[in-house]
């Protein structure tokens, strides 16, 4: 028997339902469980990237534009490695100082400082103070030399 077209199609969006549904059932306990945990090389990966960048920073202080920019990209560095340390989920970037100046207020107010502060040189120390607060239970990276 051939169901009509009206009923085949009503077939076909039951069963993207039913599936639409299991993926979202998966996705909603993935959230209750959380952020997997990090290994030790996964948060030492976390604390090279950032201060890579910081020292890229330091690196340019001749050319001030290319040092903010990289400045920049160590700070969204540090705010990523620091809701990967503590297994939050990262929220909007709307919400993500808020949220962080709530869990870590010292942090926060690092944080604030940096983005403010209206000479490189500041910035570029307190960036050495955001990655001393960040990282303090993180080992540095073995050398390679």
């Amino acid at each position: 028997m051939r169901l009509p077209a009206t009923l085949r199609k009503a077939r076909v969006l039951f069963e993207f339902e039913a599936a639409g549904s299991h993926y979202l059932e998966q996705a909603q306990n993935r959230f209750r469980q959380g952020t997997p945990s990090l290994t030790l090389h996964e948060k030492i990966r976390l604390r090279s990237d950032a201060l890579h960048w910081l020292g890229k920073a330091e690196d340019h202080r001749e050319q001030p534009g290319m040092a903010q920019y990289l400045f920049s990209i160590y700070l969204d560095e540090c705010i990523n490695a620091f809701y990967y340390l503590r297994g939050f989920w990262l929220p909007s970037a709307k919400e993500s100082l808020r949220f962080l100046g709530q869990r870590d207020p010292t942090l926060g107010d690092l944080l604030q400082q940096a983005l403010v502060a209206p000479e490189l040189p500041l910035r570029l120390e307190l960036g050495w103070r955001i990655a001393e607060h960040l990282f303090k239970e993180i080992p540095s990276p073995a050398r390679i030399d």
